[in-house]
């Protein structure tokens, strides 16, 4: 029994929990906010439409 419970106790500290798990999704909001910056100014705004034109363009060649 007192096997079971250490290796249990192991598991635990060992193994990452959920919290620690970054998405793709994270990732990708990560990536944009490093490419774009975090304050939204008109700059930004010109940016952000660019790459939705960009990302549209390629939506319609994959679909």
């Amino acid at each position: 029994m007192l096997i079971v419970g250490i290796s249990l106790f192991l598991m635990m500290m060992l193994f990452p929990t959920s919290d620690t798990f970054s998405t793709l999704e994270d990732a990708q909001y990560n990536y944009y906010i490093d490419k774009l910056g975090n304050e939204v100014t008109p700059t930004l705004l010109k940016k952000m439409d660019k790459e939705e034109k960009r990302l549209a363009s390629l939506r319609k060649s994959f679909s």
